[in-house]
């Protein structure tokens, strides 16, 4: 389902991106003809559950040896595709479908009901 949502995100990001700007941004990047595929939104909205279910428990990203709490670790991540989703950098990379499936994801959440203490 996040990653569902985050495919909706990602085209409203576009659509507003095209509505703004009169040039055609997939064929100023010369992307128009190429397909995009990928289950990053979703993964994301994967990542936000972890965080947020087990905000404590520690992370590690290869080949980093550090562990980084959950909570910190996304929150990065989230910081990080905000800002490169804005600055337009890394061509290729859908950004704001990666904000999306955490969105997704924390909206999902709250609406099950999950990490709530159960009685």
């Amino acid at each position: 389902i996040t990653g569902i949502g985050a495919s909706f995100i990602y085209s409203f990001v576009n659509i507003y991106d095209m509505l703004q700007f009169p040039v055609d941004s997939e064929a100023y990047w010369r992307m128009a003809a190429t397909p995009m595929v990928g289950a990053s939104g979703a993964i994301f909205g994967i990542l936000i559950a972890y965080a947020y279910l087990f905000p404590n428990n520690e992370m590690i990203i290869f080949p980093f040896p550090i562990p980084i709490k959950a909570k910190y670790l996304v929150g990065f991540y989230a910081v990080y595709e905000l800002y490169s989703g804005i600055q337009g950098s890394s061509m290729g990379i859908a950004h704001f479908a990666h904000i999306g499936g955490l969105l997704i994801g924390f909206i999902l959440l709250k609406f099950f009901g999950f990490g709530k203490a159960q009685h």
